[in-house]
């Protein structure tokens, strides 16, 4: 799995590795911040394919390791699910490692969430070098 750089790692949640697979810059002792995060987790507002080449504000970022079956493979995967809480607690949802890449550049450069005033981000398409799509964020 993928370092993430200076997200606070939920402190209940490990791997078998005894590594995080939780980061939030959400508190885990706010009520309100419990809220998001569960909701965070369930579902989002918006999805990769609604927000292609649109900007969006982020505040908070809730970053998991989630395992699921691949339905070409039939075999488990592991991977980052992501998501962006914006200044409205709007929910923006990825299972992208390009986001997690993007986000672990945004925090080297720009510092850990929570972003006040909220980071203006833009969702982009690229290519590698293999033709396969996957998703990055700019900063704006």
């Amino acid at each position: 799995m993928q370092d993430l750089v200076a997200l606070p790692a939920y402190p209940l949640s490990v791997n078998a590795e005894g590594e995080p697979k939780l980061f939030t810059s959400l508190s885990p002792v706010d009520k309100q911040h419990k809220k998001l995060l569960v909701n965070a987790m369930q579902s989002g507002d918006f999805r990769a394919a609604d927000l292609i080449d649109q900007s969006i504000k982020v505040v908070h970022v809730v970053v998991w390791e989630t395992t699921e079956e691949d339905e070409e493979e039939g075999e488990m995967k592991t991977f980052w699910r992501t998501t962006l809480i914006g200044e409205n607690n709007e929910r923006y949802s990825f299972a992208s490692d390009g986001v997690v890449k993007s986000l672990n550049a945004i925090i080297r450069s720009f510092g850990p969430p929570p972003w006040c005033p909220p980071m203006e981000l833009k969702l982009r398409e690229a290519k590698s070098r293999q033709g396969r799509t996957f998703h990055i964020l700019e900063v704006m």
